[in-house]
């Protein structure tokens, strides 16, 4: 079991591997925080993050997730796949109260929702999101895209 955290870096290319985050110290399976930007996930399996399979914030932006299929094997409290910008506001590095406004632009396609999904294919609080071409075969969820504060 294991995680991946893009703290803040820029030009990634993940591809080709699975994420098997239950019992991971680090509740998401990956997570895109801190202005990273121009990342592009490709051909991955994302599964059982207590905390969500892949989560976008905190000023993150140009993020491309293609062809990844996303599920749970483990039944728990928590089956919330992924989310798009997590707070309202937040403490960046300098010490200054900011937002996610003007970036989060993330695009989903040909992502595959699975079983025991239950919600957040995505969830999306902030930002400019394209999904198209995504195949959600997780039957009795809560919902499957969802977007707005709150």
């Amino acid at each position: 079991a294991g995680s991946l955290v893009i703290n803040g870096t820029s030009n990634i290319i993940l591809q080709n591997f699975n994420v098997d985050s239950f019992n991971s110290t680090f509740e998401e399976g990956i997570s895109i925080t801190n202005s990273a930007h121009h990342i592009w996930i490709d051909h991955l399996a994302v599964f059982d993050g207590a905390k969500g399979n892949i989560n976008i914030k905190r000023k993150s932006n140009y993020v491309t997730i293609s062809w990844t299929k996303f599920y749970y094997d483990q039944v728990t409290s928590e089956q919330f796949s992924n989310l798009v910008g997590d707070v309202d506001s937040y403490i960046d590095a300098d010490g200054n109260v900011t937002d996610d406004s003007g970036y989060l632009e993330v695009t989903f396609h040909h992502c595959w929702w699975g079983q025991n999904v239950q919600q957040r294919m995505p969830r999306v609080r902030y930002g400019k999101v394209h999904t198209f071409n995504n195949y959600y075969a997780s039957s009795g969820n809560k919902y499957c895209i969802r977007a707005g504060k709150g």
